[in-house]
């Protein structure tokens, strides 16, 4: 996001050390975030991220490096922790595979907005063809079946154990 700010390091690492602190198991997962390569340079989001490593976290997550060399230079940086890689189509960041991914050194990639970007899309262009025609009668090809739509969000199982609360 444009406009967006982050806080002082000294801040960053009090909430981290808190967090590290306040771990009761290892099974939990701290994952420390850093904006500071939109918001001030690529070598104060690796001076975050090391502090962070330092301070204990289980990853570092380096918000929006720019290109394959950004991304080059944090593995470097970072090579001893694991890196996480956030693929958001049509953002700031490459759009890599996990293989180019991992031999770059991340090890943790997440593509939180895929499903999402993509429905939309499809809803526009439902949406855009009942503007226009009224009907999907002519393009039933781009619609899941109501039967498949049942499966995917899991009613058959649901009504299941609606059955069994009874």
């Amino acid at each position: 996001f444009a406009g967006k700010d982050v806080i002082g390091a000294e801040e960053a690492a009090s909430k981290i050390k808190a967090a590290v602190d306040a771990r009761q198991s290892e099974d939990f997962l701290i994952l420390a975030r850093t904006d500071a390569r939109a918001v001030v340079s690529l070598d104060e989001a690796i001076t975050r991220g090391k502090m962070a490593r330092d301070l204990g976290v289980d990853a570092v997550f380096v918000e929006a490096p720019q290109s394959v060399a950004d991304m080059e230079t944090i593995a470097s940086a970072l090579s001893d922790t694991v890196l996480v890689a956030n693929m958001v189509e049509k953002g700031k960041t490459p759009l890599l595979t996990p293989a180019e991914l991992t031999d770059l050194g991340f090890r943790l990639i997440v593509s939180p907005l895929s499903g999402l970007l993509s429905a939309a899309k499809a809803l526009a262009d439902a949406y855009a063809t009942l503007r226009r025609e009224g009907t999907m009668r002519d393009h039933l090809g781009d619609l899941t079946s109501f039967d498949e739509f049942t499966a995917i969000v899991g009613l058959p199982k649901h009504l299941a154990n609606e059955q069994l609360d009874r």
